[in-house]
């Protein structure tokens, strides 16, 4: 199904005006900048032999073997662009294991998908659930940006807040709070955070496509059947409840969970 399509069918300015209503309610109000984080990617070759890689559906795998859905995350991220037409966009992200550049290919996707491609910002340096959210804080403090919203699939919701409310805390064995300007972006978004003139808010994908159509909404439900999205999700919680025990990061994982 084409995406445009779908998200288009049958929507007049008053089903327009009640979807943005249902997006702000979710975003909990309207974004300075949309931060799509980084899951995984497959790797086509066409009949020339040239190799393209692509964000997938919830077959496809991140690169711990467990369920991606990242395509989920352009789709939503797309939809909220749209509907959110000020809000700059973030790409997050590469593998250093394998090389994948996650930011630039989510970018083409959503350039791909109508967003400008003016309004995306790629951010490559990060290769993880935690820098990620690290990356977006120095966005927040060298801008003054009082609105982030986080777009992660709905198994990395819990996980990616628990990091947000342990950020200065949490064990990082990739030592990536000492990278330069890091420390003090750390501080300013505490300062400003504190003051109420910064926020972050952390959404899930699939709420937002199962908004879009209810073809969406079909996928999503028959994903979450899946006996690999459960056991995702169960290493998903490992992996939050070890983060609000403040056991993550400080022995090697028991699981294996995107950091």
């Amino acid at each position: 199904m084409d995406f445009k399509e779908l998200s288009n069918r049958g929507k007049g300015l008053k089903e327009r005006l009640e979807q943005l209503e249902q997006y702000k309610t979710k975003c909990e109000g309207v974004p300075n900048v949309i931060a799509v984080l980084g899951r995984g990617l497959e790797f086509t070759e066409d009949a020339e032999g040239n190799t393209r890689a692509k964000t997938t559906g919830y077959l496809g795998k991140e690169v711990h073997g467990n369920v991606s859905g990242s395509l989920a995350g352009v789709y939503a991220t797309a939809e909220l662009a749209k509907y959110f037409p000020d809000a700059r966009i973030m790409t997050n992200s590469y593998v250093e294991k394998t090389g994948e550049q996650h930011a630039e290919v989510i970018a083409a996707e959503l350039h791909h998908l109508g967003v400008g491609a003016d309004r995306i910002i790629i951010q490559k340096e990060s290769f993880s659930t935690y820098s990620e959210l690290l990356e977006l804080i120095r966005l927040i403090a060298k801008h003054k940006l009082e609105h982030a919203v986080v777009v992660v699939n709905e198994f990395v919701v819990r996980r990616a807040r628990a990091f947000l409310a342990h950020i200065h805390d949490v064990g990082d064995r990739a030592g990536y709070r000492e990278r330069p300007g890091i420390a003090e972006a750390l501080r300013e978004y505490e300062e400003l955070r504190r003051n109420g003139k910064a926020r972050i808010t952390v959404v899930s994908s699939e709420e937002i496509i199962s908004l879009i159509n209810p073809w969406f909404r079909g996928v999503v439900e028959a994903a979450r059947k899946l006996p690999e999205w459960q056991e995702t999700l169960r290493i998903e919680e490992s992996g939050a409840d070890a983060i609000e025990k403040g056991e993550y990061g400080k022995n090697p994982p028991a699981t294996s969970v995107k950091q």
